[in-house]
C-alpha cells in the first residue's frame, strides 16, 4: 500500500501575515519567528506557513500537487514575488511497502519553476515491523 501527501511551505523572517496576503489562503499552520514553541518553550526562530493539499493520503502524488498548485496559480505574480524574501518550497511524502518512485508532469514542474517553488521529496519504506515510519 502507498500512502503519500504534499505541502506548500514557506519560511523565512518576521510574520506570516504577507505570506496569507500573497497567497490569498488562510494557511493550514504557521507561526512567526519570534512566537514561543509550546514544546520546547523558545522562539520558533523561523517563520513558517504551510499549506497542505487538502487530499487523502491514498490519492495519487499528482492530485495532492495539483490541489496545491491551483491556490498558488490564482495570485502567481505575487506567490512569485514571496521567492525574493522567503524560501518556497513543495514537499512531497510517500511510505510504500517497496520500490517507488516520484512523476510530476511537465506542466507541473514548469509551473512550480516559474512560481520559484523548489521540490523536497522524502520517499520511506515501511515494513511489517514499522508500517508508518515518521507519520505526519
Amino acid at each position: 500500500m502507498v500512502r503519500q501527501y504534499a505541502y506548500f511551505q514557506v519560511t523565512g523572517c518576521g510574520s506570516p501575515d504577507p505570506v496569507t496576503e500573497a497567497v490569498g489562503v488562510q494557511p493550514s499552520d504557521c507561526h512567526s519567528d519570534s512566537e514561543i514553541n509550546a514544546r520546547t518553550g523558545q522562539p520558533w526562530g523561523v517563520m513558517t506557513w504551510r499549506l497542505d493539499s487538502g487530499e487523502l493520503h491514498d490519492a495519487p502524488v499528482q492530485q495532492h500537487v495539483d490541489s496545491l498548485l491551483l491556490w498558488l496559480n490564482r495570485r502567481p505574480t505575487a506567490v512569485k514575488s514571496l521567492a525574493d524574501d522567503y524560501d518556497l518550497t513543495l514537499h512531497i511524502a510517500c511510505w510504500a511497502n517497496d520500490i517507488f518512485g516520484l512523476h510530476l508532469t511537465r506542466d507541473q514542474t514548469r509551473l512550480l519553476g516559474r512560481l520559484g517553488i523548489a521540490i523536497d521529496y522524502d520517499g520511506l519504506v515501511t515494513t511489517a515491523d514499522n508500517p508508518n515510519p515518521d507519520e505526519p
